[in-house]
């Protein structure tokens, strides 16, 4: 049996809503990120893509909080940073030892 339910219409009761303390936003995705969105629900089993924002934002943030990928990307920020500070724009780079 499926429910009908109107769109825009609050079905929770008010002190349940008052007690929620999780919160609703809108996501605007283009058809390359829907895409990437997709296959990464693809990856990992899920098919709501709610569920699947949740679960990749679980796994990016025990992936930023190990400590050998947090060196990792310092270092990487650290480079592209000083790149621009000093005005050097690194898209192909070539390696003088090559």
């Amino acid at each position: 049996m499926v429910l009908d339910k109107e769109s825009f219409k609050n079905y929770r009761l008010e002190d349940v809503r008052a007690s929620d303390k999780s919160r609703v936003f809108t996501l605007r995705l283009n058809i390359e990120e829907l895409k990437n969105l997709e296959e990464a629900g693809r990856i990992i089993g899920q098919d709501q893509l709610g569920t699947v924002i949740k679960q990749l934002m679980s796994v990016g943030l025990n992936v930023l909080h190990e400590p050998k990928t947090t060196h990792l990307i310092e270092v990487l920020f650290k480079n592209k940073r000083n790149n621009e500070r000093r005005g050097v724009a690194i898209t192909n780079p070539t390696f003088s030892q090559m």
